[in-house]
């Protein structure tokens, strides 16, 4: 609420005693601000009012109240009947007031004002008079309209003896003009904020009214006298305000305030040439209403005007990007995993974790690249803002310095920022590029940072599958290395199998993801989202699992493009409803037959089959391209064939396979006619995107990119789109 908009404020209270004078002059507040003005506007055209008291008034031909314009100017008779409601003196007041305040140039809206402030005062218990009049100009001289707003709302407030107000007037008059005195060009900017501070926050926060508006007054007062300037002064009454509205302190809010303006002062004391963003960052930090009070302490402030110093000089002619940056990271709110619950990012975390970067920068393009990533980290939907911190800023350091002494600072460290500046790189993804490095050198490293960029950038591999691959864990890539060095410990380290291990440790803990390995295969564990997993291994006990059809999905290990990342964007999930699904992958035709009796045979005979491998009209790439023992074949009929006794009667088969039911002999349509299944095929280069179920959630049929063929003992029909 800005200054003009105070003139709109209630009376103070007052006694019954003076109701009778209220009646009198109520038509005197209602008529406003500007037909008060006009009053005094002669110049305009409506000098020489004949009620006036020539011999006691001053001259209102005066000249200096000519340098107001008129504003909401009525008729003479209107200011005439204005004029005739004196009978206690007040007129000669007002057109002093407005007289002497006109000497001072002030703006007509100004002026409306503080002839308001005035009425209000006039007819408030308080007994403002001629005395006081002059002591305010005396005191306040061309600041005196602002003490006056003041004093009114101190008035309107005030609910103990009167009398008592009047002590408060010269310490109003010495904050204000403190306050002027150091906002210089900016003091409109500056009281208008802090009226609004004072009349939403200030008075109604600090307790019972009456001796708290005092404390009220003490908050002003400091605000004055432990100020250096207007930036200062802004920034202190931005705390309060968030001070004020905060609802859970158990503190005495006075004392928090005296904190805060400690703390500003503090920065100030220790800012130097950076203490406007110092003072910026620090009110980002306090500047909403569930801020940790514990901010307000004067050695945190100290440190974030220590990082507003290094972050500056680090940056290399950039302090600009560098402190929008860190602005971007105050205040950001994470949702907490497993829950809806925002939480905010502890400032002191941030401040501490680009302190470290700037101090171990050696370069500006070094220092902007780590500020980059906590911004990409901090401004997604974090699951682990406690990877921000001090320690966290450490190991980075240190790992960066690790790629220097392994391969130089020319092109591995090139990709190193690159992946800074791109990524969300948290205590997990450090862990990852630990792990990838090695004991690797020079083109090792190299390689090693283009594999994870490319798993970063790419929409085919794991953190392009699932979001929940951005937030791996420490533990989670630990655990992950251990499996994959036990289980693969003669072959050369494969980076994307170890984010997919990790991600399935990360859902299903390192016991269960090992046992899914050993008993369906399973290494890529980002193609399948969350649900679908956790229902894999539930089922993978087969006496616990619940009585129901089975769904047998089989998948190829060997994917050229990625394409199998999206397995479980399709609605899969929903056929858990029906089915006990279970998930196996394979590299060959030889483990295809294998895991298909094996399911048989812990689990009893298969209901529906999904098999998701790259394909031709003729074939289902599983393993190595170019191998038969890769690949399942329509010649395979007769091995197909041995396969039957493991599907129950008129199983259904799907084909997430491209091209695969191109025409009526494909290998979808010897997959019908030998096992007698109902299967489903895409007719050209493909992707499956739905299921169809019955009402009781049995496939019935399936949608791809292209029209669906579909076949029944081995006759076929396009269902969905006109034969190719």
């Amino acid at each position: 609420m800005g200054e003009e908009e105070q003139t709109q404020q209630k009376p103070p209270r007052i006694s019954p005693e003076t109701r009778e004078k209220i009646k009198r002059f109520g038509k005197r507040a209602a008529i406003g601000a500007g037909i008060l003005v006009a009053g005094i506007a002669i110049g305009a055209g409506m000098r020489g009012c004949s009620c006036r008291r020539p011999e006691t008034g001053p001259d209102l031909n005066d000249p200096r109240i000519d340098r107001c314009a008129a504003v909401g100017c009525r008729s003479e008779e209107s200011l005439r009947g204005y004029c005739k409601l004196d009978s206690f003196g007040q007129i000669e007041m007002e057109q002093e007031l407005m007289q002497r305040i006109a000497g001072y140039a002030w703006r007509q809206d100004k002026l409306a004002g503080a002839v308001n402030d005035f009425i209000l005062l006039s007819i408030s218990d308080f007994g403002f008079n001629k005395e006081m009049l002059d002591y305010l100009f005396n005191l306040s001289g061309e600041n005196v309209a602002y003490s006056l707003r003041l004093l009114r709302m101190f008035a309107e407030h005030y609910e103990n003896d009167m009398g008592e107000i009047g002590g408060a007037v010269g310490r109003i008059c010495e904050a204000v003009n403190l306050i002027a005195q150091k906002s210089g060009d900016g003091k409109e900017e500056v009281f208008g904020k802090l009226f609004d501070l004072y009349q939403t926050g200030i008075s109604d926060r600090f307790g019972p009214r009456g001796t708290m508006e005092f404390k009220a007054l003490g908050i002003i007062e400091l605000i004055a006298q432990q100020s250096a300037g207007k930036d200062d002064i802004l920034l202190k009454i931005k705390i309060i305000s968030s001070i004020m509205r905060k609802e859970d302190v158990p503190a005495d809010k006075y004392e928090l305030a005296r904190i805060a303006c400690n703390a500003v002062n503090a920065i100030v004391g220790e800012g130097g040439a950076n203490i406007p963003n110092a003072l910026l960052i620090y009110g980002n930090t306090l500047s909403t209403s569930d801020f940790d009070p514990g901010l307000l302490d004067e050695q945190f402030a100290k440190e974030i005007a220590r990082m507003a110093s290094l972050a500056a000089e680090k940056s290399g002619g950039q302090p600009y990007s560098a402190m929008e940056m860190i602005l971007k990271c105050i205040g950001t709110k994470f949702v907490k995993e497993g829950t809806q619950e925002w939480v905010p990012v502890d400032p002191r975390d941030i401040t501490a974790a680009v302190t470290v970067f700037a101090e171990r920068s050696d370069d500006a393009e070094s220092f902007m690249a780590k500020l980059e990533t906590i911004k990409n980290y901090l401004t997604t939907q974090v699951r682990h803002p406690e990877d921000i911190d001090a320690d966290w800023a450490n190991r980075l350091c240190d790992l960066e310095q690790l790629i220097g002494e392994r391969a130089g600072r020319n092109g591995a460290m090139h990709l190193f920022y690159e992946m800074l500046r791109e990524k969300r790189i948290g205590r997990g993804e450090l862990k990852l590029v630990e792990i990838a490095i090695g004991n690797g050198r020079g083109q090792s490293v190299i390689s090693a940072l283009n594999r994870i960029n490319w798993m970063h950038n790419g929409d085919d591999g794991p953190f392009a599958s699932s979001s929940r691959a951005f937030y791996l864990t420490n533990r989670d890539y630990e655990d992950a290395f251990e499996i994959v060095n036990s289980i693969f410990r003669s072959e050369r380290l494969n980076i994307e199998r170890l984010v997919n291990f990790a991600y399935g440790v990360h859902i299903l803990g390192a016991g269960k993801v090992g046992e899914l390995y050993n008993k369906f295969g399973i290494e890529y564990f980002s193609r399948y989202n969350q649900d679908i997993l956790e229902e894999i291994g539930r089922n993978s006990d087969v006496s616990a699992s619940p009585q129901k059809p089975i769904l047998l999905a089989v998948v190829g290990k060997v994917d050229w493009n990625g394409a199998f990342y999206s397995f479980g964007n399709t609605d899969m999930a929903k056929l858990m409803n029906h089915y006990k699904m279970l998930i196996c992958e394979v590299d060959s035709e030889q483990a295809f037959y294998i895991k298909v009796r094996e399911i048989r045979g812990w689990y009893g005979k298969i209901s529906a089959l999904i098999i998701s491998g790259h394909g031709s009209p003729d074939s289902i790439a599983l393993g190595g391209y170019g191998s038969g023992s890769g690949v399942l074949e329509s010649m395979d009929e007769n091995r197909i064939m041995q396969l039957r006794e493991s599907f129950l009667e008129n199983p259904v088969i799907v084909l997430n396979s491209c091209s695969t039911g191109s025409y009526g002999q494909s290998i979808a349509g010897t997959l019908s006619r030998v096992l007698g299944a109902h299967v489903l095929a895409p007719t050209r280069d493909a992707g499956l995107t739905e299921y169809l179920l019955d009402g009781e959630g049995a496939i019935v049929g399936a949608n791809y990119d292209a029209p669906t063929r579909e076949y029944v003992d081995g006759r076929s029909s396009v269902i969905n789109g006109s034969s190719p």
